[in-house]
């Protein structure tokens, strides 16, 4: 058997770029998923009651045990005071007054929606503290209508900013 030695000129190069690839590709990925869910949160945020703008916010966090990327966007209590309106004094309770507005509550619940507790029997104290709020708020369903169509914006925004940096991750 004949012994034949081959170089490729650049292939140090060539390796060293797809062992780096992945580690690359995924904070690239990253950083377009946070670019994608803040053009998608930017557009909920317009399309929200002027109340509750200041809940809508977005998450992208990377699984350490599975190493996928993970995009979450909605309505976040931060606990943090954004604004100096008079209602934004009681901050942790802010999430909570958007969610019964959205949903309704008493005897305006909305029935597609699961809630976690049944309203309180007429003997709890707080049943006799709701007697002018007998039939409750009606829910408004704006959280419906502003995520309404996110996922166009979220892929769109997605792809335009992975095909503006994915040959950046190459350069390194």
């Amino acid at each position: 058997m004949i012994a034949a030695k081959v170089e490729i000129k650049g292939m140090d190069d060539v390796l060293r770029t797809l062992n780096a690839a992945p580690k690359e590709m995924k904070a690239v990925a990253r950083k377009s998923m946070t670019a994608a869910a803040k053009a998608t949160t930017k557009e909920m945020h317009a399309k929200t009651p002027p109340r509750w703008r200041e809940l809508c916010g977005w998450r992208v966090s990377l699984n350490r045990r599975t190493g996928r990327i993970q995009a979450r966007l909605g309505y976040y209590n931060t606990g943090k005071k954004k604004s100096k309106k008079a209602y934004d004094q009681d901050k942790a309770f802010d999430w909570f007054k958007a969610y019964w507005s959205n949903y309704g509550t008493l005897n305006h619940r909305d029935p597609k929606h699961v809630f976690k507790r049944p309203i309180k029997p007429s003997h709890y104290a707080a049943a006799s503290r709701r007697l002018k709020w007998v039939k409750g708020i009606k829910p408004k369903h704006f959280y419906e209508h502003a995520r309404n169509g996110w996922e166009n914006t979220f892929l769109s925004a997605f792809r335009a900013h992975f095909d503006a940096n994915y040959e950046k991750a190459f350069q390194k």
